[in-house]
């Protein structure tokens, strides 16, 4: 009697992950990871606009994928974003009032495409100030890989995108800002930070630019830092900021002043400030 014995095969597994998307919010700075250039970075419906544009540039070396989509989110107090809870239904939001198009985009290198944005009041809107966030997500190339002989081979291709926030703005708003905190602290993790509330009423966002010096008992002053684009928004009444402190080394800043100073990003007014008195 012969027997045919059969060899079992190595099993082979070729696995293609997509990590979680980086979606990075937008307010300041034109550029976004995975080579998008977003411009401009913030849209704002005031009067009786009905249609902006959103201009997208693929800054790479290789072809590339977005798609887009609209959503609401809230704002934390140290200024990330979150997607909105169900429970925060109420807040004034601006997704079901927007329309945008096209919904996806393929950008050769170097190659630029405008999105436009549309806006449909309802009727009977209340004054105030809506916002949604219109996102921009890469969609990998996935390319076929050889799995190893003997074991799985796993993949993992991150997911990268980007936000701006869009803002409607309906009827009557206005919006005032103070620094209500400027002090020295230290964090958990013992490093010494510069902690900066601002702090918003009414029934619009602030927009602005941060700066905070350090003048010495002798007089002499140095810029220890300077924040493009930094928003508090409906409905946040504040936005903590902490920021390193970290003075020019030998500089003595005992006996010195720090002050903050937060200025309108557009017309470079000054919207608010607050100094101390360093021990």
């Amino acid at each position: 009697m012969t027997f045919s014995h059969h060899r079992r095969q190595p099993v082979r597994y070729l696995l293609t992950v997509l990590c979680l998307p980086l979606i990075v919010a937008v307010d300041a700075a034109a550029g976004a990871p995975g080579d998008l250039l977003v411009t401009p970075t913030r849209l704002v419906f005031e009067g009786n606009r009905r249609s902006l544009e959103v201009g997208l540039v693929n800054t790479g070396q290789d072809p590339a994928t977005y798609r887009i989509s609209l959503e609401n989110r809230v704002m934390t107090r140290l200024g990330s974003f979150e997607p909105a809870p169900a429970e925060a239904s109420a807040e004034p939001f601006a997704a079901s009032m927007l329309r945008f198009y096209p919904r996806q985009i393929e950008l050769a290198p170097g190659e630029s495409q405008t999105v436009r944005v549309q806006l449909r009041k309802p009727a009977g809107l209340a004054a105030g100030e809506y916002r949604a966030h219109l996102s921009f997500r890469s969609i990998p190339r996935v390319t076929p890989a050889s799995a190893p002989d003997d074991g799985i081979s796993i993949n993992l291709i991150p997911v990268y995108g980007v936000s701006i926030p869009v803002i409607v703005r309906q009827g009557s708003t206005a919006a005032e800002v103070r620094v209500g905190a400027l002090r020295l602290v230290r964090l958990p993790s013992g490093d010494p930070v510069m902690q900066i509330v601002l702090v918003r009423t009414g029934n619009r966002s602030v927009y602005g630019d941060l700066a905070v010096t350090l003048t010495t008992a002798d007089g002499e002053k140095h810029e220890l830092a300077h924040h493009a684009g930094i928003a508090v928004y409906v409905p946040n009444a504040e936005r903590e900021m902490r920021l390193p402190w970290a003075p020019p080394a030998g500089i003595k800043a005992s006996g010195g002043t720090l002050r903050a100073v937060f200025t309108d990003a557009d017309s470079r007014a000054l919207l608010a400030e607050k100094t101390i008195q360093l021990p």
